[in-house]
């Protein structure tokens, strides 16, 4: 195995560790702030499923690497994770952090969720990732931010918004109005292409250098 194959397998395997580690922590211990849970119920935010995707894609990096089987498909997993988690860390900055506060953004298990491990996967994605060759391979990229939206927008039509502490639009994206809810996820879905691009590029252009 290479050195800078171990060295990324190192990286995957802390990420890994240090997602899984705030994941349990935000699920067994109770947290004070806002966008948090204990238990499965933590399983409602985009944040978590995003970072818990980056998570598998690292572990399944690192057994591809190291058995040197299906290498291919663990890059592939790896670039829509970084695409998928990057969402977070913009709707953490542009959207949530005016919100609700930036200290409560990134306090407890927050601060791995919502910024060190999103920067730290797409960073892992653009340094090392082998991104895909075609356009395609971007658009796939989309799919689990838009599986969430649909399913999030359509949990607010059938129960509505609901009150505290039974909130289902627990991110804001309807405060607005549903319809202006469907057109934040639809600019997220083109900012999650555009990061997707510049993934693309930055990856093609370090492989052809």
């Amino acid at each position: 195995m290479p050195l800078s194959t171990r060295w990324r397998v190192i990286c995957n395997l802390l990420l890994a560790g240090v997602i899984l580690y705030a994941w349990a922590r935000m699920t067994f211990v109770v947290q004070s702030g806002a966008l948090t849970a204990t238990g499965a119920a933590n399983l409602k935010y985009y944040t978590v499923l995003s970072n818990l995707l980056a998570a598998g894609a690292s572990v399944f990096y690192c057994a591809a690497a190291v058995s040197g089987r299906g290498v291919a498909a663990a890059e592939r997993v790896k670039f829509v994770a970084a695409v998928t988690i990057s969402i977070t860390f913009l709707v953490v900055v542009a959207f949530l952090g005016p919100l609700f506060g930036y200290a409560t953004m990134f306090t407890g298990p927050n601060f791995w969720f919502h910024l060190a491990a999103p920067l730290a996967c797409v960073a892992e994605c653009a340094l090392w990732g082998r991104p895909p060759r075609r356009i395609k391979g971007v658009l796939w990229a989309l799919l689990p931010l838009a599986v969430y939206g649909v399913c999030y927008l359509a949990n607010v039509i059938i129960n509505g918004p609901g009150e505290w502490p039974n909130v289902n639009d627990f991110y804001g994206f309807a405060t607005w109005g549903v319809p202006v809810g469907v057109a934040l996820f639809g600019v997220l879905l083109g900012v999650a292409f555009c990061v997707g691009l510049v993934l693309r590029a930055a990856g093609r252009r370090r492989i052809e250098e």
